[in-house]
């Protein structure tokens, strides 16, 4: 297990997990599920993809993500235009969302669902495994924190987490 203080806010552990919403409660209950969802991208989340496209035709940026980690500069590119504040957590979010499709590409992870007694939050999950990638707040939370968002970072340090789940499965 990768302990949540060993990687603050990266929102990413094995075995068990921490959502994003939920710091303090680091242990996945027997009330968790994870549930799938329907062709392996949340419907809910394609409201948050459209807005970060509609972003980057305002921002004068190529509208066009391929998923791939060239996308990862477009996204520091609206990360450092600071066109979104700390107070605008939705589309920020919309921004980690966009952030968890590269990742579902380049790692071959798919969305679900997961839910327990706080609610219900997007995750990526690693093949048929509890390990599980949180990408909703990985740059919100650095955005309202007032931290710097360096994406090759992040991407980085899920590609490293990803490696070890290969390494334990």
């Amino acid at each position: 297990m990768i302990p949540r203080r060993a990687r603050p806010n990266s929102a990413l552990l094995t075995d068990t997990y921490t959502s994003p919403h939920r710091a303090g409660h680091d242990r996945q209950s027997a009330d968790t599920a994870i549930l799938r969802s329907r062709a392996g991208r949340p419907v809910h989340l394609e409201k948050q993809r459209a807005f970060v496209h509609e972003l980057t035709r305002r921002l004068d940026l190529s509208p066009t993500f391929s998923g791939g980690v060239t996308d990862l500069q477009l996204l520091q590119n609206i990360v450092d235009s600071k066109a979104l504040s700390p107070d605008q957590t939705w589309e920020l979010q919309s921004l980690g969302i966009v952030l968890g499709d590269i990742f579902a590409k380049q790692f071959g992870l798919r969305w679900v669902i997961v839910e327990d007694e706080y609610g219900r939050d997007p995750a990526l999950r690693f093949s048929s495994t509890s390990n599980l990638v949180f990408p909703l707040t990985m740059i919100s939370k650095r955005v309202e924190d007032v931290r710097t968002v360096d994406l090759h970072a992040i991407y980085e340090g899920v590609s490293d987490c990803i490696a070890e789940f290969n390494e334990s499965s």
